[in-house]
């Protein structure tokens, strides 16, 4: 085969890959519209995204919508080597989930001790010509680095989910089944969000009496630069757990301080996502409080690059306060935590 020939096959492959990622992205735009205008496809969203936190937002989206498309609810997913590493087939006839990767290459900065300059080496050129370049008399090897390509900066990357494989559903991580399993009485839960803000994040929590029909509680800038949270006492458990989440969402995500970062209709949209990933991880289903005033909220809320954005937000910070109650309430535990005593 000549030289053109290899180029007109390598640029007839690259205007495929592109062809298919244009697909993807329009794709994936659609999706965000229609997430965004709709709290019942957004709710499947967030409770979608907990099970994808190593992806990114593009790339959990690309899934769940993919998932839509063919009436499947996708758990966990990898490539066909990492399956294969683990000694775990692929199931015959089984379609792959196309999700988008950087399109990398390698080079190796190698010093001409001869010219006293740095020569940057292609990985392939580098290997072919190794035993040239071991030469400690002519070269010195710097480093080498994986750089983003400029023309084609994404390809296309095949990846399967356990369903379409044979491995047991045992195998799922246990991080997916989150705490569910421990069943704890909301009013434990209270106290232990009680605890959690108060003592390790500082944040005191105040109750007051908002009467039955006024707000559910407040995040608070004293004069003084520090924060407080107020508190319906009027709320039931759950009502107290899902607002203190919320509350503590606006302090996380810093909306007092950055005013002017958000609307106010994101802000809501994001403390209210928050208290609902993290809420519903802990076995608390806030979705009949949450869904509603969300969708109160969402009115004009954002184009789609700004959605993304505030999305992959709200999840990077649900992840990390889940991590951080989590260990709370394993210390919690080992301190014999009860209902009315703070830890």
């Amino acid at each position: 085969m000549s030289v053109n020939n290899i180029k007109d096959v390598q640029s007839a492959y690259q205007n495929k890959v592109n062809e298919k990622i244009k697909k993807i992205k329009e794709t994936l735009a659609n999706g965000i519209k229609n997430a965004t205008n709709d709290p019942k496809k957004y709710k499947e969203l967030l409770d979608f995204t907990k099970k994808f936190t190593n992806y990114s937002m593009n790339n959990t989206m690309i899934i769940f919508l993919t998932g839509l498309i063919r009436g499947k609810d996708y758990q966990f997913c990898r490539t066909f080597k990492q399956w294969n590493k683990e000694g775990i087939k692929i199931n015959p006839g089984e379609v792959a989930i196309y999700i988008l990767a950087p399109n990398t290459y390698k080079i190796h900065i190698i010093r001409d001790l001869q010219e006293q300059k740095e020569l940057t080496v292609y990985d392939n050129y580098y290997k072919t010509n190794k035993l040239k370049y071991e030469n400690k008399n002519k070269y010195k090897y710097i480093r080498y680095e994986t750089r983003l390509s400029n023309k084609n900066p994404y390809r296309t990357l095949p990846i399967f989910d356990i369903s379409q494989t044979n491995a047991p559903m045992e195998y799922l991580p246990k991080v997916l089944q989150g705490l569910k399993e421990k069943n704890i009485p909301n009013e434990i839960q209270l106290k232990l969000v009680e605890s959690y803000i108060t003592n390790e994040i500082e944040l005191p929590i105040e109750y007051i009496d908002y009467g039955i029909a006024g707000k559910k509680g407040a995040l608070h800038l004293n004069p003084d630069d520090t924060f407080k949270i107020t508190l319906n006492s009027r709320n039931t458990h759950t009502q107290s757990v899902k607002t203190l989440l919320h509350e503590l969402g606006h302090h996380v995500f810093e909306h007092l301080v950055e005013k002017d970062k958000y609307t106010k209709n994101e802000k809501e949209v994001m403390a209210e996502s928050f208290a609902y990933i993290v809420s519903n991880y802990f076995g608390l289903d806030t979705s009949e409080y949450s869904f509603d005033y969300i969708a109160g909220w969402k009115g004009e809320v954002v184009d789609d690059m700004r959605y993304e954005d505030i999305l992959s937000t709200v999840l990077s910070k649900s992840e990390k306060s889940i991590k951080s109650i989590e260990n709370y309430y394993q210390k919690s535990i080992n301190k014999e935590f009860t209902p009315g005593i703070a830890v």
